[in-house]
Formats: structure tokens, sequence, C-alpha cells
């Protein structure tokens, strides 16, 4: 009876694998230009185009696309840029894609490995295709530079402290003053900014807002949900053409992009169709700074652009971050003072060592 009842669920199971396989005439793959190899965290502008295809790899017109975009997990030893994006969503949105390809330009803030998780079909009813596609990042070189100078210069304050220290009492007096000062404001000025956000929560109490742009008989209008960004959550943004009788556009066009204010440089860039006249996707502003949103809209009835710049709250880092970081520095900078011990030590023993001329010649 077991062996009846096995052989069942086995063929069961046969049945619904093939089933699934069968229906699944359709991939989507990931492509970004330039490639992986060559994309800077927080510096590279990236093209990241997401292709539904067939099995012999062509676009799939009017295709069902559903994606949410996670970044990077932390590392548990070494922190990132913005170790409040770490393991959050950065991206969302869900339509058909009249060319079967949904491409984005993209500045990837942190390394790491991003998760797209992906949906398909050929309609919305029936998706057939599921899976998390990979982009792995490797850390900015610039960063890594700018890391190896500082631990230089850490290590080398803790060289000459230890070398003074090993002088004598008074010059050990000063030596350990004037390091234990440098520490202690290092310490403070990390722990105030850490005090002043660690207890806020990570919602956005902004109230939503709607930017309206009016040009010939279109209406281009803009919403944002909260109306302010936060850096480690989402924002909802919805783009609407009407004409002068207050109806959806259809087969409208949006050209958006999201530009850094501070640094003049876009951060997003995409082109959405709107076969109903309307768009919507989610986005994360992953830099505490102003960002101006840019679209511009087109259809047949013509063309209606705006522009607003919306303001994004940075977070300080979480504790754990500023832990780690001030427990490295401390450690480079004690490692610093052993090896200035040690090298007075030597220069002790030498000097003791050197041959005494005869008193008076």
């Amino acid at each position: 009876m077991l062996k009846k009842v096995i052989l069942l669920a086995l063929t069961a199971w046969l049945l619904v694998y093939t089933s699934t396989q069968g229906q699944s005439d359709l991939v989507v793959v990931l492509e970004t230009t330039p490639t992986s190899g060559f994309i800077g965290p927080d510096e590279t502008l990236t093209q990241t185009t997401l292709r539904v295809v067939d099995r012999d790899g062509q676009p799939i017109p009017n295709a069902y696309l559903k994606l949410h975009l996670d970044a990077p997990s932390g590392n548990a030893f070494v922190s990132t840029d913005f170790p409040i994006v770490e393991d959050t969503p950065l991206f969302e949105y869900e339509g058909a894609l009249p060319e079967g390809v949904l491409a984005f330009n993209f500045i990837y803030p942190i390394r790491g490995t991003y998760r797209f998780q992906v949906e398909a079909g050929r309609n919305a009813a029936t998706p057939v295709f599921a899976d998390t596609l990979t982009l792995t990042l490797a850390e900015n070189t610039n960063e890594i530079m700018n890391f190896a100078v500082l631990a230089a210069l850490l290590l080398g304050l803790g060289i000459v402290a230890g070398f003074i220290i090993g002088r004598g009492a008074n010059a050990r007096r000063m030596a350990m003053t004037g390091l234990s000062v440098c520490l202690s404001l290092g310490l403070i000025s990390g722990f105030t900014a850490l005090v002043q956000a660690h207890g806020g929560d990570n919602v956005s109490d902004t109230e939503p807002f709607t930017e309206q742009s009016t040009q010939g008989d279109l209406s281009l209008a803009y919403t944002m949900t909260p109306g302010a960004g936060r850096v480690g959550t989402l924002n909802q943004l919805n783009f609407t053409v009407a004409d002068q009788t207050g109806n959806l556009v259809p087969d409208t066009i949006f050209d958006i992009s999201f530009w850094h204010v501070e640094d003049n440089k876009p951060v997003f860039a995409t082109t959405l169709a709107a076969p109903e006249g309307e768009t919507t996707f989610e986005f994360q502003f992953f830099d505490g700074a102003e960002h101006e949103v840019r679209v511009t809209a087109h259809s047949a009835a013509g063309a209606v652009d705006l522009n607003k710049v919306v303001e994004v709250e940075g977070l300080s880092p979480p504790l754990p971050v500023k832990i780690k970081t001030t427990f490295y520095v401390v450690l480079i900078v004690l490692a610093g003072i052993i090896i200035g011990l040690r090298l007075q030590l030597v220069q002790g023993r030498r000097q003791q060592l050197l041959p005494v001329g005869p008193i008076g010649t």
C-alpha cells in the first residue's frame, strides 16, 4: 500500500513539473553596460536591461514583467559606504512591456550581490517565469585606496606616539594625553551623530504631494508618497497625463530621470510606456541629499514636461557599524604604538652597546 502511495505521489509531481516546464516558454535575461567588472559602486551610471525573450532569444511583445530589486546584504566585518542601504529594496516595477524590454540607467550604491526578483508572462494573469537574477559588484578601487591611505596615517600616528612614549615619563604623559584627546574627539563625534539618528523609525512621516505642469492641452501630474525620501525605504512615484477634459491620454511615453542636485549628475533614468496614460513604480533615494525629478511625457497629442526638487533624509549608520569602525581605528593606532615602542626599545639597546671613549684626552 505504501509503495502505491509513493508511486502516485511521484507521478503527480512529474505531471506538475512537466506541465510547468511546458508553460515556461519564456525567460528573463539580465544585461548591463558596462559589464559588472567595470562598474564602480556609487560612481558608474550603468545601463541595466531586462529582456523577456522566448526560447529562440527573441523579445516577446507586450510581455508582462514584475521586478523587485534588493540591495546587497551587509558584511559582518567591513561595512559599505551606505550601511543603511544594505539589504533594503531599491526598485519595484510591474507592467506590460511593448517591446518586451525594461531598461534603466542606475548608479548602484554599494558593493556586493544585487538580487533581481522577476516574474514574467505573456500577460499579467498568467506569469509562467519566476527567478532571482543576480549582479555582483566589487568594491570601488578609489575606496580601497582611500582606506589604505587612512590606515597608513593612523598607523603612522601610533608609531610616532609609541616612539615618544618610550623615551621617558614626561614625554610619555604628553604623548598619551594628545593621543587620548584625538581618540576621544573621534569617539564623541561619531556617537553624537549616532544618538541623534538611532532613535528614529524607518518610515518618513512627510505628507504625500502632487506636482502638476500644464502645456497646451496636456497636464502632467507627479505624485510622491511619502512626500520626502528617506534612505533605506521606498517611495511610491505616480505619473499621469490628462487632456483638457481630465481624461488620461493613452499610449503615452514617460522619460523619467532623477538628478543628484549637489553633485549635478543623474542617478537613475528610464523610459516607460503607459498604454493608459499612467505609470507607477517605487524607488529608494539612497543618498541623503536633494534630488530633482525630471519628467517628460509625449504622445500623439503632444508633449509636456515637469521638474521637481525633492528632499531626502539621510540617516547615521547604525550602532554596530559605529562600534566596528571605532574598533578598527583604535586597533590600527594601538598597533602603531606597539611598533613605536619596539623601535624605541631597539634604539635604546643600540645606544647602550656603543663603545665609550676615554675620559679626558
